[in-house]
Parts: structure tokens; C-alpha cells; sequence
């Protein structure tokens, strides 16, 4: 979970979940600690990050053509 001073500006709260072209991102919304988020150009690399911290990897939109 978050803090309760992060729960106080949800937007940015949702700029963490929210997928960037391009990069992945590994997110951290665990009880009683600061979410964060850690963020990788590499697929492979986010993955290790993730199964290594129980982080959430969020992907990166689908390109439309």
C-alpha cells in the first residue's frame, strides 16, 4: 500500500500504473512501504527485477498500426 501522503495525490499514484511506449515498469505497492516503481528498456531485465522483489511488471502500451 501506499503512504498515506501518496494517498493524498492519487494522480501521481496513478502515473506508476500507468504503461510508458517503450519501457517496462516495475511496480512496488506493498503494506506499510513507499510505491515505487523501477523502470527498464529491456523486457528480460524488468522480468529478473520482478521475480526477484515480487514487483508488478506493467508493459508497455501495444503499438497500434
Amino acid at each position: 500500500m501506499s503512504t498515506w501522503h501518496q494517498q493524498q495525490n492519487p494522480t501521481n499514484l496513478q502515473l506508476l500504473w500507468k504503461p510508458e511506449p517503450g519501457l517496462y515498469k516495475c511496480v512496488s505497492d506493498k503494506p506499510n512501504q513507499t510505491a515505487s516503481c523501477m523502470v527498464f528498456d529491456n523486457e528480460a531485465q524488468a522480468r529478473a527485477y520482478c521475480q526477484n522483489t515480487g514487483d508488478v511488471l506493467v508493459m508497455p502500451p501495444k503499438e497500434v498500426k
